[in-house]
């Protein structure tokens, strides 16, 4: 099956990076006005939106036999081109934004996993009200106990085949009950009632976090060896085409290298999300800007 170049499809991208603004600002919104949520800076300091670079979206296509010949289909072959995670505290929270969701987007799809040996939580398909019906997005919703079990079990299940894994199969599946009996008792336990209004340095931290995206370059032994940000002012095709710009020259600096794609707070936010991810303790200072 011939596929098309990294170039063109990181060309092809424009429609996620218009949408993904506006994605991360309603996420924001969300959480900011929820009364549900006890501590907002708690799950904005973790919240994740990536585009899903072109050489996974070509290693996706190649692996499942996906025919992505023409650029053009890639909004009715893969459903998570973009895609955004919002990690909570307790279930109450979880059930707060779950209900929130479908008020501020079009929902496609929505799949609440419980004891499938796959990520807990609720994932769901969603489109953007006012962009066009194509362009589907997915959203990862859990809460830190589910995320500790899904960042646990990562390298065991992620692109594995079945049989690589049945040896983890029974501690995995002991960890998931454990740690859902865990979530339910911790709902017993009262949190702090009293919400502070947010001041003015996590207020810029947070428009920051709209207003900009990190580039990171991660070797096939996950590590990231590069960072760099971008300022996306709003994502029209001259930031569009500045970022594939600065990422087709990091994929040619960086043979064989991945060059993720996302809008977080800083790279600590990139690793509570990637922990599997390393960054050498000896090049911090360069990694973290």
């Amino acid at each position: 099956m011939t596929l098309p170049s990294v170039s063109d499809v990181e060309h092809a991208l424009l429609p996620y990076r218009q949408i993904r603004r506006h994605v991360v600002d309603t996420l924001v919104t969300m959480v900011s006005v929820s009364t549900a949520i006890n501590n907002p800076f708690m799950v904005l300091s973790r919240l994740f939106c990536r585009v899903k670079s072109a050489d996974s979206i070509l290693e996706k296509a190649k692996r499942k036999n996906i025919p992505l010949r023409d650029v053009s289909a890639l909004p009715d072959l893969m459903t998570d081109v973009l895609g955004a995670r919002v990690i909570v505290e307790t279930l109450a929270e979880l059930n707060a934004i779950d209900q929130a969701v479908t008020r501020h987007f079009d929902l496609v799809g929505r799949c609440e996993i419980r004891h499938e040996l796959r990520a807990p939580g609720i994932e769901y398909q969603l489109r953007v009200r006012e962009n066009g019906a194509r362009t589907i997005f997915e959203l990862q919703l859990r809460t830190a106990l589910q995320h500790y079990w899904s960042m646990r079990s990562f390298h065991f299940l992620h692109k594995q085949p079945p049989e690589a894994t049945s040896v983890y199969r029974e501690p995995l599946a002991a960890l998931e009950e454990a740690l859902r009996h865990a979530d339910i008792v911790a709902e017993d336990i009262p949190a702090r009632t009293i919400r502070e209004p947010l001041p003015s340095q996590v207020i810029q931290a947070i428009e920051a976090l709209q207003t900009r995206v990190h580039l990171l370059v991660v070797t096939g032994d996950e590590q990231v060896v590069a960072h760099e940000t971008e300022r996306v002012a709003d994502d029209d095709e001259t930031s569009h085409a500045r970022i594939v710009g600065r990422k087709l020259a990091l994929y040619a600096q960086y043979p064989g290298a991945a060059i993720v794609e996302c809008s977080c707070l800083n790279v600590t936010s990139y690793a509570l999300n990637e922990p599997h991810v390393r960054f050498p303790l000896n090049d911090l200072d360069r990694l973290l800007p």
